[in-house]
């Protein structure tokens, strides 16, 4: 028997995603970067950071690491 895993969907809510706008702009890695490293659209990550449409937990971890990755690269090269 084969079963298909439903993908985590996290809500589009206004305070997650200016939390994470918040961090991004924290680290100062710029919305389009952020989607260039993580391989998420710009327009998918705008739309998330503005409440406007949920997010499944992979996209989330996807763009949530290149943010770390971004992080720690800056830091490194300081």
């Amino acid at each position: 028997m084969t079963t298909t895993a439903t993908p985590i969907r996290i809500s589009a809510t206004p305070g997650l995603g200016r939390t994470f706008a918040a961090a991004r702009a924290g680290v100062g890695v710029s919305m389009r970067e952020l989607s260039r490293r993580s391989g998420v659209s710009h327009s998918s990550i705008s739309r998330w950071e503005n409440g406007r449409t949920s997010v499944t937990g992979a996209t989330y971890a996807h763009v949530t690491l290149a943010l770390v990755d971004y992080a720690v690269e800056r830091w490194a090269a300081s």
